[in-house]
Formats: C-alpha cells, sequence, structure tokens
C-alpha cells in the first residue's frame, strides 16, 4: 500500500488530468478504507480554506469593481450617442454625392460633344490639308518641280500613317490617288534621267541642265535628289553603272583606246559628251600608266555633269556601287599584266605604283569617289604579285618540257636519258639563282620561287608518267629511259647550289628522293613485265607434265626457245640504255625468275621415265644460250661470271645434269659435296622421280637423310 502522501499526490493527478499513467498506478493498488477517509477529509479541508480564500479577495475588491462597471455603463451611451450623430451625416453626405454624379455626368456628355465636334473639325481640317497636297503635287508634276512634289508626297504619307482614326475607305481612296502621283513622278523622274544620261556603245552624253518643255529646264542634281527621296537613288546608279561598264568602260579595256571628252551646249541642254575612240596601234596590253589617266578623265567627266553641286552622300553611294568593280578591271585588264615576270623589270613598275597612288588621291580628294584601296592595296603587294607571275611562268615553262613527244636520247654516265630533264635542271638552277638574288630586296617573291621550284618537280612527277605513259609501256628500254632521267635529275638536285636559301636543301632532298622512288618504280615495272610474260610462256609448258607425248616435246623445245629469245631481246634492248650495274642486276633476276621456275617445276615431277628425263635434259640444253643475254661491250660473259650473278645457275645445270646420271653417279657427286646446294628433300625427290623403287634407292635415301 502506498504512503498517505503518494496517495494524495496521486489521486490529486488524476482529478487534475496531470500524469494520470503514474496515477493510475498509485490508485490500482491495494488501498484501505482508512487510507481512503483520511485523503477525502483532507481533502475536504483544503477545498474549504480555499473558497473562504476566494471570498476574502471578491470582497477586499468590490468597491473597484463596482467603480469599473458605472463607467462602463456612462461609455456604452456615450457611444450610442456617437453613432446616431453619424447616421444623420451619413444621410446628409449621401444626398450630396449623389448630386455631384449627376454634375459630372452631365459634364462628360457634354466633353464628349465637345470632343466628337472637335474630331469633326480636326477631319475637315486635315481632308483640306490633304485636298491641297494633292492639287499641289498634281500642279509641280506639271511644272517638273520635282523636289517639291518628292516632298509634298512624303509628307502625304507621313499624314496618312499617323492619322489613326480616319475612315479606312478615305485613307484607302487617298492612298490610290497618292500611288498613282508617285508612278507618274517616276516615269517622269526616268525620263528625265535618259534625257540627260545617253549611254551607248563608245559614247555617253550627260546634261547637267536639260529642258523637257519650252519653259521648264531641270537640273540634274534635282533628279537625283527627288529620286534619293523615293529610296530609288540606289537603284538608278546600279543601271548607270551597268550601262557604264557595258558601253564605256569594257570597250576602252578590250580595244586599244583613248577617251575624247567634248562640252555641249545646245536648245535640249549643257553638258557633255565622252567618247571611247578605238585606235588603229596594235598593242597586246593596256599602259596602265595611260589607263590611269584616261580612267581619271572619266571619273573628272562623271564629277563635273552628275555630281558637282550635288550632296557628297550621291557621289559616295555612286562610288561604293561603280569604283570597286572599275578597280577590279583595271587590276585585270592593265595593272596585273604589268606586273614584271622577270627580275631585270622589276624597278620598272615603280612608276606604275606611283601612278596609283596618285590616281587614289585624284579620286578621293578632287572627285569624292572613295572606296577601299584596292588598286593601292595591289600594288603594296606587287611582291607578292611578281612571285606569282614568275611562279606561274616557271611552271608553265617546265610543262611545255615536260609535254613535248622528243625521245631523242643522250649518253651520259653510262645510261641513257632525254633532254627533259636537262632542261629542267637549267631552269630549276636559273631560279634558284633568281631566289638567292631576290631575298633581300623581294623576300615574298624568293620565297615563292623556292616553293615553285617544289611545285615544278612535283608537276614533273605527275605530268610525265601519266602524259607519255603510252610511250613508256611500249618497251622496257622506254621505261628505263624514264627511269634514267629521274635517277639523273635526282642526282642533280642533291648537287645544286642552295646559296643559304630556307628550306630549299629540304625541298630539293625530298624531290630527289620521290623521284627516284619513281625511276625505281618504272625500272621494276620494265622488269616485271617481261618476267611476267617469260612466266606466261612457262605457263604452257604445264610442269613438264606429258613428255612421252611426241608433240608436246616439240611444245616444249618451242617455249624454251622463245623464253631464251625474250631474256635475250630484253638484254639487248636494254644493254645500251642503262649502266652495267643495273643492267646486270636486272637480266641475272630475269634469269632467276626463269631457274628457278624451270627448277621447281622438274622437282615436283612424280615419275620421270628415262627416256622422259634424256628428253627433258636435252631440252634445258637450249637455256644454255642465255649466257650471251650478260655479254657486256668488248667482254664476253662466261659461266663463272654468270654464276656469280644468278645464284641458281649451277644448280639449274646440275639438275639437268641428275636427269641425265646413273644413281651411283648422282650418289659419287653427293658424297663428293658436289650436291650441296640442294637440300635433302629435293635429293629424295629427284631420286623417288628418276628411279625405281628399290632397295639400293631406299639405302640411298637412307644414306641422304642421316
Amino acid at each position: 500500500m502506498p504512503p498517505i502522501r503518494q496517495l494524495d499526490e496521486a489521486f490529486l493527478a488524476h482529478l487534475l488530468e496531470e500524469n494520470t499513467d503514474v496515477a493510475d498506478v498509485v490508485l490500482q493498488s491495494n488501498i484501505s478504507s482508512e487510507s481512503l477517509r483520511t485523503v477525502l477529509k483532507k481533502l475536504t479541508c483544503t477545498s474549504n480554506a480555499l473558497q473562504h480564500q476566494l471570498f476574502e479577495k471578491v470582497h477586499a475588491n468590490f468597491d473597484q469593481f463596482v467603480s469599473a462597471y458605472n463607467t462602463s455603463q456612462e461609455l456604452h451611451e456615450n457611444v450610442f450617442s456617437l453613432l446616431g450623430r453619424y447616421a444623420d451625416v451619413e444621410t446628409q453626405v449621401s444626398s450630396a454625392q449623389q448630386e455631384t454624379y449627376t454634375a459630372i455626368d452631365r459634364y462628360q456628355h457634354t466633353l464628349l460633344l465637345t470632343q466628337k465636334n472637335q474630331a469633326k473639325i480636326d477631319t475637315l481640317e486635315r481632308v483640306q490639308e490633304i485636298v491641297e497636297i494633292v492639287d499641289a503635287i498634281d500642279h509641280e508634276l506639271q511644272q517638273y518641280l520635282y523636289v517639291e512634289a518628292v516632298q509634298h508626297i512624303n509628307k502625304l504619307n507621313t499624314i496618312l500613317n499617323t492619322w489613326k482614326e480616319a475612315d479606312t475607305r478615305m485613307i484607302g481612296l487617298v492612298h490610290d490617288r497618292l500611288s498613282r502621283q508617285k508612278e507618274s513622278i517616276v516615269f517622269s523622274l526616268q525620263d528625265s534621267l535618259r534625257t540627260a544620261l545617253h549611254i551607248e556603245s563608245g559614247s555617253m552624253r550627260m546634261l547637267t541642265t536639260f529642258c523637257l518643255s519650252s519653259n521648264h529646264v531641270v537640273q540634274i542634281c534635282h533628279v537625283f535628289e527627288s529620286l534619293d527621296q523615293l529610296g530609288m537613288l540606289a537603284e538608278q546608279f546600279m543601271g548607270i553603272q551597268r550601262s557604264l561598264f557595258k558601253h564605256i568602260i569594257l570597250p576602252y579595256f578590250e580595244h586599244t583606246s583613248k577617251i575624247k571628252i567634248n562640252k555641249v551646249d545646245e536648245t535640249l541642254g549643257k553638258g557633255g559628251v565622252l567618247q571611247v575612240i578605238q585606235s588603229s596601234e596594235e598593242q597586246t596590253m593596256v599602259d596602265p600608266i595611260r589607263m590611269l589617266q584616261q580612267i581619271d578623265s572619266i571619273l573628272a567627266f562623271l564629277y563635273e555633269h552628275m555630281f558637282k553641286g550635288n550632296k557628297p552622300e550621291f557621289q559616295q553611294l555612286f562610288s561604293h556601287l561603280f569604283m570597286p568593280d572599275l578597280a577590279r578591271v583595271m587590276i585585270d585588264k592593265s595593272i596585273s599584266p604589268a606586273i614584271p615576270s622577270s627580275k631585270e623589270t622589276l624597278s620598272d613598275f615603280s612608276k606604275v605604283a606611283q601612278a596609283v597612288t596618285q590616281f587614289e588621291k585624284q579620286s578621293r580628294d578632287t572627285y569624292g569617289f572613295e572606296a577601299e584601296a584596292t588598286l593601292g592595296t595591289y600594288v603594296d603587294n606587287m611582291d607578292a604579285h611578281y612571285a606569282k607571275k614568275r611562279r606561274e611562268k616557271i611552271l608553265q615553262e617546265g610543262r611545255k618540257v615536260m609535254v613535248r613527244r622528243l625521245y631523242e636520247t643522250d649518253t651520259t654516265h653510262g645510261y641513257q636519258i632525254t633532254q627533259t630533264p636537262q632542261i629542267l635542271v637549267v631552269l630549276v638552277s636559273d631560279t634558284i639563282e633568281e631566289a638567292a638574288d631576290l631575298l633581300r630586296s623581294h623576300p615574298i617573291s624568293a620565297t615563292s620561287l623556292i616553293e615553285g621550284i617544289r611545285d615544278l618537280l612535283d608537276m614533273y612527277r605527275a605530268i610525265m608518267p601519266n602524259y607519255h605513259r603510252t610511250q613508256y609501256a611500249s618497251s622496257p628500254a622506254h621505261s628505263l629511259v624514264f627511269r634514267n632521267d629521274c635517277v639523273w635529275l635526282a642526282q642533280q638536285l642533291t648537287t645544286m647550289k642552295t646559296f643559304g636559301l630556307d628550306k630549299l636543301p629540304d625541298y630539293l632532298k625530298t624531290a630527289s628522293e620521290r623521284l627516284k622512288e619513281l625511276g625505281n618504280a618504272w625500272h621494276e615495272l620494265a622488269m616485271m613485265q617481261r618476267v611476267q610474260l617469260i612466266q606466261t610462256v612457262l605457263d604452257h609448258l604445264d610442269g613438264f607434265s606429258g613428255l612421252a607425248d611426241q608433240k608436246f616435246q616439240q611444245d616444249c623445245d618451242r617455249a624454251v626457245t622463245q623464253v631464251t629469245e625474250l631474256v635475250n631481246a630484253y638484254a639487248a634492248e636494254t644493254r645500251h640504255v642503262v649502266d652495267q650495274t643495273l643492267f646486270l642486276d636486272m637480266l641475272a633476276r630475269i634469269v632467276e625468275s626463269v631457274l628457278t621456275r624451270l627448277i621447281q617445276d622438274i622437282e615436283h615431277l612424280i615419275d620421270i621415265g628415262a627416256e622422259e628425263s634424256h628428253v627433258l635434259a636435252r631440252i634445258l640444253n637450249s637455256m644454255a644460250q642465255l649466257l650471251n643475254a650478260f655479254d657486256l661491250p668488248g667482254k664476253d660473259a662466261t659461266e663463272t661470271f654468270v654464276a656469280e650473278l644468278v645464284p641458281s645457275w649451277q644448280k639449274f645445270w646440275l639438275v639437268k645434269d641428275i636427269l641425265e646420271m646413273n644413281m651411283r653417279e648422282i650418289m659419287e657427286r653427293y658424297r663428293r659435296g658436289n650436291l650441296h646446294m640442294f637440300s635433302k628433300p629435293e635429293l629424295v625427290g629427284l631420286l623417288c622421280a628418276l628411279f625405281a623403287d628399290t632397295e639400293l634407292r631406299e639405302s640411298n635415301i637412307q644414306e641422304i637423310n642421316a
């Protein structure tokens, strides 16, 4: 049973719903009735004490409570009084507000009527203004007052575009009328321009003032200004530019011509006439200085009769359209052809450069024709243009040499070459010397010439084997002559003086290596073509199978004879074309391929009869004629000499001898070491093919394999 104090606290906590879990545990325990009475008694005493204490506090504050209550009652009466006065004021304000709203409505209605009336007045005034402008435009068109008419057209356009409240139907009608007037003035301006400016083949007439009727004089400046305000000046200038180029500029450059200018003062108007007069002199190139003077006369004529006294903007617009194309034509037709093509005439171009500078200054300062400094930039880069022109000339000269179908040869260093590489060596050498001379004064030209040498040699490798392919492929001798040209040219490049020019030694070294590769490729081609031809003939032998047939024996005789003839013909054709070392190397490789093929065919035979072996040996005897192919001028070939060149020479003749030997003779040679060039499988194969399967053959095979 819990203590009385703990029980009191638990009971109180349960009543106050505080910490009920703990209270429940305490209260659920066994409690005696005495304890409960004690707790209840204590609670009763505590409750009575609290009631007495509360009564004492209320009694002590009763006067203060009564005073506060009375005060609140007075405040309540005052609030009700204020609410009554507010209701009266609200009624008065509502009445005044209604009167105000009525007055505002009357004012707004009056204001709206006023605005409508004012809009009508404004509309009538605007319509009157439009009518006056339309009438003024008609009158000005009749009087050829282009500037005023265009100004009125633009003003009317502005009015129509900003008049948002106008009736759309009325605006449409005015726009239609304005479009017709604008169309009329455009046609009139174009007619006036055609009257003032008449351009035909080789002639241009320009009138600064002209008469369109007996009483009306028009100035060209007014025509330009009107076209400018209409936004059509650039379009008209482009038409003038095209006509100028077609009838004046291009004819001047296409023929040797001169410019003639005369004044015009006639009834139609005042101005001038410019004519392009062809000269009877024959001249392949337009003199650049004379050309600059003549073009200056054309620009002066245009300035005097088209732009003098006009707005500077017109000249700028025309110059932007006219000058770039004019500069390009001047460069292409006169200045570029005048670029020197040799170093001896380089200094002469300084006069042209000075004339170009003066021409551009005159065009800009006097005539106001200012454009990008195309001519000046071109002349300033004369070094690069000379280099390009000189380089192209060198390549052109080289190409002319390369495409000649001249194949006569000269002998040098023991082999034959054509004139083509000899001429190219001179051209390359001269170009190198020229580049060295120009290195300090014209470094760009020097560099370009050096690169031109590389291009020239690349062009040689590209043109020669393609352009002359038919000639080179027609015979081994022609192929080898081209090989010699490549090798000789490559050798000459490695011995040339480079004068300290950067990159040139590398260019020459690379070109030399590539030329040698090209030459060796044609050397291999010439040799392999003959090897393939011989191998095709040997293919008809079918490995010597079928020797028992007499007809096949005759075919073999003819084939072997044809092979020897092909080898000897190749030797005779190429003996004097290449040096002896290369000749012997090629011939040895061809003969080696023939002998190797014959040895392999014989070794692959499975069964060779006694009669067949003698026939085969007799056929192979014809190969002795190959010895003559190795003859050199003043020196006949010997067996020993050929054996040193052809690795299979001795082996071939041993195979031929073995075909006619008996087994004892073969083994004697084997034991003496004369057959050391044969492998064991080769010897065993020959024994098996030549002799029947006997104990003697088997013992000899075992001896060989031991």
